[in-house]
């Protein structure tokens, strides 16, 4: 057989008019599908599968209960399905979606009862909203570039709880941040040309197998042909071969000249990034490879936001208030957050009720939760997750007819004890709440054992966050200089902005006006007179508390879990990193002492904070409305991982903590009376 072939082509060769012929339709062959697979976009790159009982979906912690229901254009291709735990998601797979564009993603949902739940789309990047469903069809769609290979997402993060039901129909993934009229595409049809063109565009080899072919006929037809353009193509080479050889000297030398431009600026790249690495494993006790990629992470974001590319950091979202220090914009997006006109993290419930802010209707009982990103309820995938919207979900599932529980969430990233004061006094007074929460601990320990991450090299100041470094900063006009980039020298450039903020911060101005502050002074005496600092959580709490002695209202406050006390973190995990490793990490990442000095530090802190827990308990035990609880064993015997990093709490541990409160706050005659015996 591969002598018939080799006899067949010589055969071709020899006659040239044939090869010829061959090779130019070969060769408008290969642009024409090149160009087709190329350009041609389908209106839908999920695909369904009407031959299967689950529609092509892969469902999980749920069944189908019906695979033949209602759809919205009348036909029977809806499907019905039933969660069957407390995490119930379906996932349905492209195969041939865009890498790097914006998608939106887009799916017919309704309920037997009104429910929200939540739907996205995922391939490097994690894009969802939350969907409240109502008992008839309405679409909903979400926006944005996953970047990579896309799977689209209806439920999950435990949204999709036990017993509920949807229908779910026309699921679709198209370019573009608008959502078009439904185009099905069904798996068990047979392909048609434009379906085929879409899966011969995403096998791999696909385009260059044709790009490969038509260079290789265009050579073989260059070769073979004999007219004046190919002749005079070929002495157009020979005479810049000639000149190539006159100018001899002068092309080595600026070729020389370039080589050592290139080598010495390569060089410089290979010893910053050298430099680089080396500097971050000293500081943060890493190792020399995760340092390395920590390098290259941060050169690449700095090129990004430098060509614009980059997302404005979340402090970008929030502006300086003279009561509380920091404040968030309405209506802005703190992904995956939605920021309410109370500038709070909204708990996005399905009930309006829930968003009568600040007034407070006839039938609604008001609770606030103050506390850092904790309490903000950072771990949850939205915002109808985090800790206040399950607190307030329980609530509201045991509520008798005519009572709304609403829980506000009044949580800062970085917020310590003083802050939660601040915020009471500034907000929580003013929208009157019958109970009043704190859940604090680990931010008063962090920055008293670490100071700030925007000034390591200066001592703790009393009572001071992140957010009261960057405004006292900005107020005074001693913000660091922006980082400067160098083109096509990433690595330098970092290395160049690191020298400077180290400049920066050891300079005379701002090193002359921290010293110069009152608060110095007040500081190094208290520390003085209070090594451990535990007595400035007692001093806030005491204040708090002391509000509600003489007033209506309950006052609860929670020292809260943190993953070195009182539980043996997993260490194995089906799926991505375990629990041991997200919080390992977390703290070489984030705190600039060795881990085992981290660990001493903390535990210490911890430690006189329970003992400060029940002296505060002591001191207000003839107030029944105020209560000090200590809950650093709440998450002990957690059989799901309870942590996603140095302190915030996994969904399951969210979950946990959103019950013990409700547990707690039951045995208040403002609570008892709202609920169903």
């Amino acid at each position: 057989m591969l002598r018939t072939k080799f006899i067949l082509g010589a055969a071709m060769y020899r006659n040239e008019k044939v090869l010829r012929r061959f090779l130019l339709l070969l060769i408008a062959l290969c642009v024409a599908l090149y160009i087709a697979i190329t350009f041609f976009k389908p209106a839908n790159y999920l695909a369904t599968d009407t031959a299967s009982p689950t529609q092509g979906w892969r469902i999980h912690g749920a069944k189908v209960v019906q695979s033949n229901a209602v759809a919205p254009d009348g036909t029977l291709s809806a499907i019905k399905v039933t969660s069957t735990s407390g995490d119930g998601h379906l996932i349905l797979p492209s195969r041939d979606a865009p890498q790097n564009a914006t998608e939106t993603f887009s799916v017919y949902l309704r309920a037997d009862s009104r429910t929200t739940i939540y739907i996205g789309f995922f391939g490097k990047n994690y894009i969802s909203k939350p969907a409240r469903i109502g008992t008839g069809w309405q679409r909903f769609s979400v926006s944005g570039n996953p970047g990579g290979g896309v799977s689209a997402l209806v439920a999950g993060a435990r949204t999709f709880l036990e017993g509920e039901t949807i229908y779910i129909w026309g699921p679709q993934l198209e370019l573009g941040a608008v959502a078009k009229p439904y185009a099905q595409r069904d798996n068990f049809r047979l392909p048609w040309p434009g379906e085929l063109l879409v899966r011969l565009r995403y096998v791999n080899v696909g385009p260059w197998l044709l790009l490969a072919i038509f260079v290789m006929s265009l050579a073989l037809l260059a070769t073979s042909m004999k007219s004046p353009l190919v002749l005079r193509i070929r002495r157009t080479l020979r005479h810049g071969l000639g000149v190539y050889r006159r100018n001899q000297l002068g092309l080595r030398t600026a070729t020389t000249y370039a080589a050592i431009t290139f080598a010495t600026l390569l060089a410089m790249e290979i010893s910053t990034f050298a430099i680089g690495s080396w500097r971050i494993s000293q500081a943060q006790n890493q190792s020399i490879g995760a340092a390395m990629l920590g390098t290259l992470s941060r050169a690449m974001a700095l090129v990004k936001a430098d060509a614009g590319l980059g997302k404005e950091h979340v402090d970008q979202a929030t502006i300086f208030s003279p009561l509380t220090q920091i404040r968030r914009l309405p209506g802005d997006l703190t992904p995956p957050y939605h920021i309410n006109r109370l500038g709070l993290i909204d708990n996005e419930s399905a009930l309006p009720t829930l968003d009568t802010m600040p007034e407070k209707p006839a039938g609604m009982v008001r609770i606030v939760l103050y506390g850092g990103s904790t309490a903000m309820g950072i771990g949850a995938p939205t915002g109808n997750q985090t800790l206040t919207a399950r607190l307030e979900k329980l609530l509201n599932r045991n509520a008798r007819p005519g009572t709304a529980f609403q829980v506000l969430n009044l949580g800062h990233g970085g917020g310590q004890s003083y802050s939660d004061l601040a915020f009471m006094a500034a907000m929580g007074t003013y929208l009157d709440p019958e109970v009043s929460i704190s859940l604090n601990g680990f931010n008063d320990a962090f920055f008293a054992s670490e100071s700030s991450f925007i000034y390591g090299s200066y001592p703790y100041i009393i009572n001071w966050s992140d957010f009261s470094y960057y405004y006292n900063n900005a107020i005074n006009n001693l913000l660091p200089p922006p980082p400067a980039v160098i083109a096509f020298l990433p690595f330098t450039s970092l290395l160049y902005n690191d020298l400077r903020m180290q400049s920066y911060a050891a300079a005379a101005p701002t090193k002359t006006s921290y010293d110069a502050l009152p608060m110095r002074l007040v500081t190094e005496n208290f520390v003085k007179r209070n090594e451990t600092r535990d007595r400035l959580l007692l001093e806030n709490l005491r204040f708090m508390a002391g509000y509600f002695v003489k007033r209506s209202g309950v006052f609860l406050s929670y020292l809260q879990p943190h993953p070195l006390q009182f539980r043996d973190l997993l260490s194995s995990a089906l799926a991505g990193p375990s629990e041991k490793t997200l919080v390992d990490q977390s703290i070489q990442r984030l705190s600039r002492l060795p881990p085992d000095e981290y660990r001493r530090r903390m535990g210490g802190l911890f430690d006189g904070y329970g003992d400060r827990y029940r002296q505060l308990q002591n001191e207000f035990d003839g107030n029944p409305n105020i209560r000090f609880f200590d809950i650093r064993t709440e998450l002990r015997d957690l059989s799901e991982a309870a942590y996603i990093d140095i302190i915030h709490y996994s969904v399951a541990g969210q979950q946990r903590l959103a019950e013990r409160m409700f547990n707690d706050m039951k045995s208040f005659d403002v609570i008892r009376d709202g609920l169903r015996d």
